[in-house]
C-alpha cells in the first residue's frame, strides 16, 4: 500500500510541473514578476513561488504560447522597494506541432 501511495505521489507531482516554465534564480523581497513578450506591450504580471526558505521565484508557465519565436525579459518588482531594472533577453522558439499526417497500415 505504501508503494501505491508513493507513485502516485509522484505521477501527481510530476504532472504538476511537467509544462514548459519560464524559472529564474531565488530571490528575496520580490512580490510579483513582470514579464515581456516580443510583440506583446502588456506585461505578463506572476505571482512568485514560495521556495520555502524565505526565497521566492520566478515560475511561469509556458503551455499556452502559440507557435513561433519569442524574446522575454522580465523585472521583479519589490512593492513598496520599486521594481528591478530588466533581465536580460531570453529568446527562445516554440515549434509548431501540427497533427501526424498519412495515417495507414505497413
Amino acid at each position: 500500500m505504501k508503494a501505491l501511495i508513493t507513485i502516485l505521489v509522484v505521477l501527481w507531482a510530476t504532472t504538476a510541473i511537467a509544462a514548459p516554465h519560464l524559472t529564474a534564480d531565488p530571490q528575496t523581497g520580490v512580490v510579483a514578476y513582470e514579464c515581456t513578450y516580443t510583440g506583446n506591450p502588456t506585461p505578463t504580471i506572476t505571482t512568485p513561488q514560495d521556495n520555502g526558505d524565505g526565497t521566492v521565484s520566478l515560475m511561469q508557465d509556458m503551455a499556452g504560447l502559440v507557435a513561433g519565436a519569442y524574446t522575454v525579459t522580465c523585472v521583479a518588482d519589490g512593492g513598496l522597494w520599486g521594481k528591478s531594472g530588466p533581465s536580460l533577453p531570453f529568446s527562445f522558439v516554440k515549434p509548431d506541432l501540427s497533427a501526424p499526417g498519412l495515417l495507414r497500415f505497413e
